[in-house]
């Protein structure tokens, strides 16, 4: 058995090793990073819904008034 190629051949598996870790470490941020970046956009239109939907609710009460007709929903 050589073992000068036995030293060579751990140095390279070790090396090869590192550089996947490296890898691994990259993709595994890249997928935290997109996940946190949908969560936030998905909290932005949740929030751009409920503004929305507040400003609705309040142009129909307004024109309930308006016409004087209750709504049947007693939640609007």
């Amino acid at each position: 058995m050589n073992w000068a190629l036995c030293g060579e051949r751990w140095r390279f598996d070790r090396l090869r090793t590192n550089m996947l870790n490296k890898y691994l470490f990259l993709a595994f941020s890249a997928v935290w990073t997109i996940f946190f970046l949908y969560a936030w956009s998905l909290s932005r239109r949740q929030a751009r819904l409920r503004k929305e939907l507040e400003e609705l609710k309040n142009k129909q009460g307004v024109r309930s008034q308006k016409s004087g007709v209750r709504s049947q929903n007693p939640e609007l």
